[in-house]
């Protein structure tokens, strides 16, 4: 059985998780995990919601089933393993290279290296997305 300080807890896990995906708010987390920003809101507010929202929420904080329960009751999340990265073409790699030259010309380093920021968050929650795609969860959501 939980009681409030373990939504406490759960709140504190989600915040940092969220921080280190590189969800820039709350409605990062929200579109990934398939869920509204109230209910983020809720969820780092300490608040108790279903086991369905938890559900949702692993795959949003890329967690493993079975981790909200696990912090719930005073253990640890366990992430999910980051898949294999597949080699970059050397042409495309180049390529990259290039443009991120010609943004630190037009823009300075400074101001490019934002962008790069920007871009590199956006394709995280693409692929935060991408991940939630038909994979079921032990709540039987997904």
């Amino acid at each position: 059985m939980t009681n409030s300080r373990d939504w406490v807890r759960l709140a504190d896990y989600v915040i940092n998780r969220r921080a280190e995906l590189g969800y820039g708010g709350q409605e990062a987390l929200a579109d990934a995990a398939g869920f509204s920003v109230k209910t983020v809101t809720r969820i780092e507010g300490g608040t108790a919601v279903s086991s369905s929202t938890l559900g949702k929420l692993e795959r949003g904080l890329r967690w493993m089933p079975g981790s909200v329960r696990a912090v719930l009751a005073g253990g640890l999340p366990t992430e999910q393993p980051e898949p294999e990265a597949e080699p970059i073409d050397p042409v495309k790699a180049r390529l990259l290279r290039e443009e991120f030259a010609d943004l630190r010309r037009k823009y300075g380093a400074k101001r490019a290296l934002r962008l790069i920021d920007e871009v590199v968050a956006e394709l995280r929650e693409i692929e935060a997305r991408e991940a939630l795609d038909g994979r079921p969860d032990e709540y039987g959501t997904g």
